[in-house]
């Protein structure tokens, strides 16, 4: 488990399988937040916020967002790398953020 993610392409690469996969705009501010306060729960209306610059939006589009940031990092239940924080929100696994570089 080694990724980078290119915060210029909004792209993640496994750096073990050469893969990458590109990540639109509700899909990389997210992680790219996550990241910045790994370790942390972030509430689900302060991504929202974030993410959708105040725009209302249904709590759905933020689980879609990390469920398809989920699948490209192969992180398969029980999450080990974004982890549900049941009736709170997000949790970007600290220990997980030290093989993440960030171009």
């Amino acid at each position: 488990m080694n990724y980078k993610l290119n915060k210029h392409f909004h792209t993640i690469s496994n750096k073990n399988t050469g893969f990458t996969t590109h990540l639109g705009k509700h899909e990389y501010k997210p992680i790219e937040f996550l990241l910045m306060n790994h370790g942390v729960t972030l509430k689900f209306y302060d991504l929202i916020d974030y993410v959708w610059d105040g725009k209302v939006v249904s709590r759905g589009s933020l689980t879609k967002a990390i469920n398809s940031l989920r699948l490209a990092l192969n992180d398969d239940a029980p999450y080990r790398i974004i982890k549900t924080i049941p009736r709170q929100g997000y949790c970007f696994n600290s220990e997980v953020a030290k093989y993440l570089s960030i171009d």
